[in-house]
């Protein structure tokens, strides 16, 4: 109860890539809670006039303001301005995106006469505050505190950068939990499974794949792996059939559309149509009217077997992404009790059907909604951390791990793992350094996300400087280094010195990054 007698809620919130979706449990139930009718709404935002649209009017706005209206943003959040996928994407959108001066994204638009920027977390603080609205309207209560769902493979910048939006919404993250665990939550506690069986959850969305492998059993969700990647979903499929036509256009046209922002908008929804068009029919059109002045209305058809063909290279990368969790979670697709299919991209037949090849014909589960089942299965965790009275709920316990190993740079460029993906959470492990070269007076500790061996292959998260070491040569001195992961997924990485106890901590976010990477590092 709130300080005024009534119920306080905890919501849960699938923050989605092209669409969200809020849930609560009440009155022993999940009730996904509608925004204006609609029980998903749109990851828009657009500026107009002063005002800050939200939402599906922030997508009807989009055709004719494209510059200033935002989309996809959950594909910047946590990231750096120069990595390749922020770049690729950067010359797809229509609204701008620039660096900022510690080189991370920057979303520019005008307002009213004003530029203004902003960066991804606030982008996304307006849909989670839209989000937090649409749900103490609909329960007439206010609404303080919420889990979210992110995708499993979201490394620590990303997972602290969700929380920051939460925080300029208003919100208090309760935790953070990954997207294809919420899933396999949401499809558990409807069949109500009492005996053991092995699902593998593929959560293929607007703009993320994560596949996870967990054991159920009654109350109990073990994880087994999770794997994924960020930059793979539907947006990909919408993003290719548009660059086949911008290139159809210029061919039959001798004009280049790209340059076009409210052209090349029209010509985006009409792809994404088509998408989900071929999904249930096997031939579709794509028409734009006046696509230039004095240029023709444009009228193409497109059949799913053409789709398929432009979008191969999507489905393979998607096939490898299960074949890996898998692997990490050591079992034999004969071994799978249940293929949980989630996501707007699962739907569509090819995908389908290849998953369905792989698994020998095994039927697939697709017995929940690929809308609400995130949101859902954040509802229940919700309820879960709240004490609901509901005793099929406050049972539950969830058992989550790493997606990717967590290690510091050592001599040699490699990185040297201390917390192994597939780790259960929370954990806290320690190892052991010594210095790389005599009398050094300070050591910088790199800290690095990733599955690669060499430390530069993987995604630099965090560094600090630990000084003041006594004048000691290399090999005497011993630095332990501890990383501590919580229920959430962050990361808290510290450093004590053996001889005289002097310890230093840092808790990584995105912002912890330095301009300028030192070479003393840690010999293992």
């Amino acid at each position: 109860m709130n300080r005024t007698g009534k119920k306080s809620y905890v919501i849960g919130i699938d923050l989605g890539t092209t669409y969200c979706c809020v849930g609560v449990y009440r009155n022993g139930k999940v009730e996904i809670i509608p925004n204006n009718g609609n029980n998903t709404t749109p990851s828009y935002v657009a500026f107009r006039n002063g005002d800050i649209l939200v939402g599906e009017a922030a997508r009807r706005h989009a055709r004719d303001n494209p510059r200033n209206t935002v989309y996809g943003v959950k594909r910047l959040i946590g990231r750096r301005y120069q990595e390749k996928e922020v770049q690729t994407n950067k010359n797809i959108w229509q609204f701008n995106v620039i660096s900022d001066e510690e080189e991370r994204p920057l979303i520019v638009i005008t307002n009213d006469g004003k530029t203004e920027s902003f960066n991804p977390e606030k982008i996304s603080g307006f849909l989670l505050r839209e989000l937090k609205k649409v749900a103490e309207e609909y329960l007439q209560s206010a609404v303080h505190q919420a889990v979210i769902t992110v995708p499993a493979y979201f490394t620590d910048a990303h997972r602290e950068a969700t929380m920051k939006a939460a925080e300029l919404a208003g919100l208090e993250v309760l935790k953070i939990i990954n997207e294809p665990t919420a899933a396999a939550l949401a499809y558990g506690h409807k069949k109500k499974i009492m005996e053991n069986r092995l699902a593998l959850v593929f959560d293929f969305g607007g703009g993320t794949l994560d596949v996870t492998i967990l054991n159920i059993c009654g109350d109990t969700y073990e994880v087994k792996s999770t794997t994924g990647d960020m930059y793979l979903g539907g947006e990909d499929f919408d993003n290719t059939i548009l660059q086949y036509f911008v290139e159809m256009i210029k061919s039959k046209y001798d004009v280049d559309i790209s340059n076009e922002p409210k052209i090349m908008r029209r010509l985006k929804v009409q792809c994404e149509a088509a998408k989900i068009d071929l999904t249930f029919c096997t031939e579709t059109s794509v028409q734009l009217e006046s696509i230039l002045s004095n240029k023709d209305d444009f009228n193409h058809k497109l059949g799913r077997v053409k789709f398929e063909n432009l979008c191969a290279e999507i489905f393979h990368q998607a096939m490898k992404v299960m074949m890996k969790a898998l692997t990490d979670a050591g079992v034999d697709k004969s071994e799978i009790d249940d293929v949980i299919l989630v996501g707007g991209s699962s739907l569509i037949p090819k995908m389908q059907n290849m998953i369905r090849g792989f698994f020998d014909g095994k039927q697939l589960c697709t017995s929940i909604s690929n809308e609400e089942a995130v949101a859902t299965g954040a509802a229940i965790q919700a309820a879960i951390l709240t004490g609901s009275d509901d005793s099929s709920i406050t049972d539950i316990i969830i058992r989550d791990v790493t997606a990717m190993d967590l290690g510091i740079a050592v001599k040699g460029g490699k990185m040297s793992v201390v917390i192994p993906r597939a780790t259960k959470l929370p954990v806290s492990v320690a190892r052991t350094y010594t210095l790389n070269s005599d009398f050094q007076k300070y050591v910088s500790i790199l800290i690095f996300e990733g599955n690669n061996e060499l430390a530069d292959k993987n995604i630099m998260i965090g560094e600090f400087v630990f000084d003041g070491l006594k004048d000691i040569r290399k090999g005497k001195l011993k630095l332990t280094v501890t990383f501590k992961k919580d229920i959430n997924g962050l990361l808290k990485v510290s450093a004590m010195d053996e001889s005289t106890t002097i310890k230093k901590s840092i808790k990584i976010t995105k912002y912890n990054l330095l301009k300028n990477t030192n070479l003393n590092i840690l010999n293992l």
